[in-house]
């Protein structure tokens, strides 16, 4: 039995009168996965403009948490459990691996969970941004006279020497 502020007392209501309801959800959201990766040919490395990719698995629904990566506030959107930040590598990225760092999470209904510093499932990406130099760049052909001439059906090979591992040239 309840009272209004004049003292009456009200009639109980044990059900709604339209078919309304509603959920209470007290149970915070919690992380089920979290991955990272870069938009370079090898996910695994970012150079200088390279895009850094974090992805995140809620067990429900929830807001955009605040993400760090590689030191850099990231761009957040989320969709239902999944949410995806973003940061392009800039020259104040420090060179190695990237650090990961999600803030608390918060469900659709404002309950809080715990965040997240680094990833799930192993995934890792490391940042390069030294320039890349060609120490040698040698033209040599398989001519019997003179590895420095060629005539027809001579093969002639580009050999290359690099201040880090490059891929092989088309």
């Amino acid at each position: 039995v309840y009272k209004d502020v004049a003292g009456n007392a009200g009639t109980n209501v044990t059900a709604s009168t339209n078919a309304s309801s509603v959920t209470v959800d007290v149970t915070p959201p919690s992380v089920t996965g979290v991955s990272i990766a870069s938009n370079a040919v090898d996910p695994s490395m970012a150079v200088l403009g390279s895009v850094l990719i974090a992805t995140l698995n809620g067990s429900e629904p929830i807001a955009a948490p605040a993400v760090t990566i590689a030191g850099l506030a990231a761009s957040v959107s989320c969709a239902s459990n999944q949410c995806t930040a973003t940061v392009t590598v800039t020259a104040s990225v420090s060179n190695g691996a990237v650090s990961l760092s999600i803030g608390s999470l918060t469900d659709l209904s404002g309950n809080q969970g715990s965040g997240i510093s680094g990833v799930t499932d192993g995934s890792s990406v490391t940042v390069n941004l030294a320039a890349l130099t060609l120490s040698t760049a040698q033209l040599r052909s398989s001519n019997n006279v003179s590895v420095y001439r060629a005539v027809v059906s001579d093969v002639v090979t580009l050999s290359l020497t690099a201040s880090k591992a490059i891929q092989s040239p088309v």
